[in-house]
């Protein structure tokens, strides 16, 4: 065989050895950050009633991003929330929305927040949590961070080819800026607000 073909050969086995490498390792650090981010069970089953915390917020606002004592009150609300929840019959999932465009950016902005069931980003304050949140069904003010906490009733409809699920959702309590989310934090971590 020709010198040539040998080293193209050789050369051409080199390259796949050193991607498949590249491959595995990339894959081993994926499944390393995604085991050590505590990933909670979402109970959702299609049907029931349930409270819907939705976090909006954003990576490039100064009072959303580096304030352990804000993210720190956000999930503290999270669990009692869950509690209360219990306490009524209910079940409680969370909804991060970002108002960054930059996707990833916003991913793991809301992943140090805390774990949300659900997340929507991309598209700003286009996207579709934005819509429906602020612009469109739940109108409000357009500012970051903002609590909403919701009450969802989640039915299947009968007779429908799709299984479609109609819900009725109300808020209950939107909280707009740090301020207002301290002080609603401080009465119902001491139990002096009733939601439901």
């Amino acid at each position: 065989m020709d010198k040539s073909i040998i080293m193209i050969y050789e050369n051409n086995l080199l390259n796949t050895f050193f991607y498949t490498i590249i491959f595995i390792i990339g894959f081993i650090i994926s499944l390393l950050l995604f085991s050590t981010n505590e990933i909670e069970k979402n109970t959702f089953n299609g049907e029931g009633k349930f409270i819907n915390l939705v976090f909006i917020g954003s990576q490039n606002c100064p009072v959303s991003n580096n304030d352990e004592e804000l993210i720190f009150q956000i999930n503290e609300i999270k669990d009692l929330l869950n509690e209360k929840a219990k306490q009524n019959d209910l079940e409680l999932f969370s909804t991060g929305v970002s108002t960054s465009v930059n996707v990833a950016e916003s991913y793991s902005y809301l992943n140090e927040i805390g774990n949300f069931d659900q997340i929507i980003v991309g598209l700003g304050w286009n996207n579709i949590g934005i819509e429906k949140y602020i612009w469109d069904k739940f109108q409000g003010l357009p500012v970051t961070p903002q609590l909403l906490i919701t009450k969802i009733d989640y039915e299947i409809l009968e007779g429908t080819e799709t299984g479609f699920i109609e819900n009725n959702e109300i808020v209950l309590k939107r909280l707009s800026g740090k301020d207002e989310i301290h002080r609603f934090y401080e009465k119902f971590s001491h139990k002096n607000i009733s939601l439901f």
